[in-house]
């Protein structure tokens, strides 16, 4: 439901999405059972050993302090809500570079991405280090995946990726005071995001409804569609960029995303001719497939918020 905002509105600093959006009551019921195929070999590779001089230790903000509320106009509320996608958007990337060093895959990015999105509702983004607080997500999905992560190699990649961002050119050498340092405050951090969750990791992933709708599709058509299939789980993902995973339930975001592939391959020029006759909005109530309760108008309302994430506007490099 859209809410026309007024001149002035009372919000959380950090933005309340809740105003345009519904919670999504049980989506932390249940600890996701799909393993699915997108999880990497969990071989590590060692950091980067290089020449130079000692790299300076980066700084860290003081605990953020909760969010309050305060009054903005329309006007600034728009400009908040633009940064604050910027934001996630910056967090997402990272935590993909140190899940890529460490050879972990999407499932516990996604859901290191979620931990994330929950504890940026506790606190305004903009008192968060987002770069310590998404390698201490990722060290806490890997433990809930039943793939944890070793310190040190955490640690190191973490702090080499921060210098890195900071100064592309630097060649670190990474002392063993300075990775003892790095540990605990990422040990720290992921007790505090501990905490303010009350101790609820289980997360429940759109990927088993997306795989739950092909794999009845699969029995009603005989063969996979397995462009649709690349496309949706693609953008399932870029769904993690978002707040929506937030406000509505696994079952929507996936057929939301089923939805996004199905029209973005229709208007193709390069899948356009020979996807035509396969898509699922062919067939009558497609999406019942997934859940009996689904709608389309609600299909739809969860599209356009994960299209959020393609606004030029929220862009980051």
């Amino acid at each position: 439901m859209n809410l026309m905002l007024k001149e002035e509105w009372i919000c959380p600093p950090s933005l309340v999405e809740s105003l345009r959006m519904k919670p999504c009551g049980s989506t932390l019921a249940a600890k996701d059972d799909y393993e699915s195929k997108t999880f990497a070999s969990t071989s590590y590779s060692s950091p980067p050993t290089v020449n130079g001089a000692q790299a300076d230790e980066v700084s860290l903000p003081n605990k953020p302090e909760k969010s309050t509320t305060c009054l903005v106009s329309e006007e600034t509320l728009a400009k908040e809500k633009v940064k604050e996608q910027v934001f996630i958007k910056e967090s997402y990337n990272f935590l993909k570079l140190l899940a890529k060093k460490l050879r972990y895959g999407q499932a516990i990015i996604n859901t290191a991405m979620f931990y994330l999105l929950k504890y940026t509702r506790i606190y305004p983004y903009t008192s968060i280090n987002k770069y310590l607080v998404s390698a201490s997500c990722l060290l806490l999905s890997a433990k809930v995946k039943n793939e944890p992560i070793p310190m040190e190699y955490l640690a190191e990649w973490y702090i080499w990726a921060e210098l890195k961002r900071i100064d592309p050119q630097s060649r670190p050498i990474i002392s063993e005071k300075m990775k003892q340092e790095y540990v605990s405050k990422i040990q720290e951090q992921e007790f505090e995001i501990l905490s303010e969750l009350n101790f609820d990791v289980e997360v429940e992933l759109p990927n088993k409804y997306i795989a739950k709708f092909f794999h009845v599709s699969l029995s009603k058509r005989g063969k996979p569609n397995e462009v649709l299939s690349k496309h949706a789980y693609m953008f399932m993902n870029d769904a993690f960029t978002t707040t929506a995973p937030l406000f509505y339930p696994p079952q929507e975001i996936a057929a939301a995303v089923i939805y996004m592939a199905d029209v973005y391959l229709k208007k193709s020029p390069k899948f356009q001719k020979t996807y035509k006759d396969k898509c699922p909005s062919n067939e009558e109530e497609w999406f019942k497939f997934i859940d009996e309760t689904l709608d389309l108008k609600t299909i739809i309302e969860v599209k356009d918020e994960i299209k959020k994430c393609y606004d030029r506007k929220t862009s980051s490099s």
